[in-house]
């Protein structure tokens, strides 16, 4: 950095320099990443493409995979957990439908030949991370829930490709959520007497 400063080369790429003060603090908000986003300082870097050259605690190193935050919010049917078949149980649900969602994900995005070349020590993934609900007594069978996790891209594929494959996996569950594997003889997503259906609202947002 010292020596792009000195001599000012014409580049045939823009280098920014981000001094984090906060790294990988959750604990403290409104500072470090958290407050230049805030004040749009990084808002020329989300066009892309982007190498994030993180110089760690020995030597440069480049970051290895972007990351898609998402979550999805999981809609079944509060109830008794002793009269389990009058219920759609939001847990089960999110559990089966993050599953099929992975299945799907790693069928269409799997390792690519080039991250040997490059030395990726993973490929591409997403998997959930975080896990809420409202609570409750551990006898009601609980009606919603909330999943979150990321999705970590190596460069070898378009972003854009993979927003629209897991909306389309999403859209898909939600029309065929009584396909999904249930938990049991009285596990279902699906009340046809109620006429009611779990239902799958997946989003993206920002870290």
């Amino acid at each position: 950095m010292k020596k792009l400063g000195e001599t000012k080369p014409e580049l045939k790429s823009t280098v920014v320099a981000v001094f984090i003060a906060s790294e990988e603090n959750s604990s403290i908000t409104g500072i470090g990443v958290d407050a230049l986003v805030k004040n749009g300082l990084l808002d020329k870097l989300k066009n892309g493409p982007l190498f994030w050259i993180d110089t760690a605690d020995k030597q440069p190193c480049i970051g290895t995979g972007g990351m898609i935050p998402w979550k999805v919010h999981v809609t079944g049917k509060l109830f008794h957990s002793g009269l389990p078949h009058k219920a759609i149980n939001a847990l089960e649900l999110g559990m089966e439908a993050v599953k099929e969602i992975q299945l799907r994900f790693y069928k269409h995005f799997p390792a690519h030949p080039k991250e040997k070349d490059y030395g990726f020590a993973t490929p591409s993934t997403m998997k959930p991370t975080q896990w809420s609900y409202p609570g409750g007594g551990i006898n009601q069978i609980p009606g919603e829930c909330t999943i979150a996790g990321d999705v970590r891209l190596t460069p070898f594929y378009n972003v854009a490709d993979v927003l629209k494959k897991l909306q389309e996996y999403v859209d898909d569950i939600n029309l065929n959520i009584e396909k999904l594997d249930s938990r049991g003889p009285v596990s279902h997503y699906v009340l046809p007497d109620e006429n009611m259906r779990g239902r799958y609202v997946f989003s993206f947002f920002e870290c």
